[in-house]
């Protein structure tokens, strides 16, 4: 039996161990472990990560400045994650910074003046052409739409194929992938898949979460090795047991990284 299929069963024994919805995917340079990686969950906050995408591509069109600057009193205050709903109106932010805030403390505000910015369609555009079970249909802290059936949905599968475009030279510039790498490198919320790993690999991650929600995405590089992984849960009966046992995945996969 190979590495990656001792892998593979040991993830799919973590999975099984869930009292909830689990769904992983694994690209491990030409090989992939999919254990119910099409699984179409409530995206959570990964759907910021074809925001990310949409805003550089954008970028590329000429259809938006990075640093063009922006005052936060012209934008809707919602609560949730982030730190924008408690800075003063006079505050300004280039469309750059708030790609950050997005990104490395989930900020909610940020994310919904980009939403705007770029255009829900557009992103969903940016969704339909590369994955399968990707959708935007509505900005966070939206109540009223989740109430009418209108969610943010995803996959293991189809996340893992959005991490694999920051290397893709066929849809963004090097500069563009080297800074959306950049800033998944700064994030904040490293108690998932990194919880377990030390400074040897490189961790580009982003976390999602909601009730019975806990989801982690990352590029992990080290030991001369690139892994894309996701993880995503739904329907959890105990969060606390659904994050810890992501970080398990990452432990193993750090493991993986460090004996092969």
């Amino acid at each position: 039996m190979n590495k990656v299929q001792d892998l593979q069963n040991t993830i799919e024994n973590i999975v099984n161990g869930i009292s909830g919805r689990m769904g992983v995917y694994v690209q491990l340079g030409n090989e992939h472990i999919n254990v119910n990686g099409d699984l179409s969950m409530p995206s959570a906050s990964l759907i910021k990560i074809p925001i990310l995408l949409e805003l550089f591509h954008q970028v590329e069109q000429g259809l938006i400045h990075l640093r063009e600057i922006n005052e936060i009193k012209d934008f809707k205050r919602v609560g949730g994650a982030g730190v924008l709903q408690s800075l003063t109106n006079d505050v300004k932010l280039t469309w750059y910074d708030l790609a950050v805030l997005m990104i490395t403390v989930s900020d909610n505000m940020a994310t919904n003046a980009l939403i705007h910015r770029l255009n829900m369609n557009a992103v969903n555009d940016y969704c339909h052409a590369f994955t399968e079970a990707t959708v935007l249909q509505r900005e966070m802290m939206d109540y009223e739409a989740i109430k009418k059936g209108k969610d943010n949905w995803t996959s293991a599968r189809d996340m893992v194929k959005l991490l694999t475009l920051i290397e893709n030279e066929q849809f963004l510039s090097r500069e563009s992938r080297q800074e959306i790498y950049s800033i998944l490198t700064k994030q904040q919320f490293q108690d998932k898949l990194p919880a377990r790993m030390d400074d040897t690999v490189t961790i580009a991650n982003k976390t999602g979460e909601l009730e019975g929600v806990e989801h982690d995405v990352a590029i992990i590089d080290g030991y001369g090795q690139r892994i894309y992984v996701a993880v995503l849960t739904h329907q959890l009966v105990n969060s606390y047991k659904g994050r810890s046992a992501i970080s398990a995945i990452g432990y193993e996969l750090y493991q993986y990284l460090k004996k092969a």
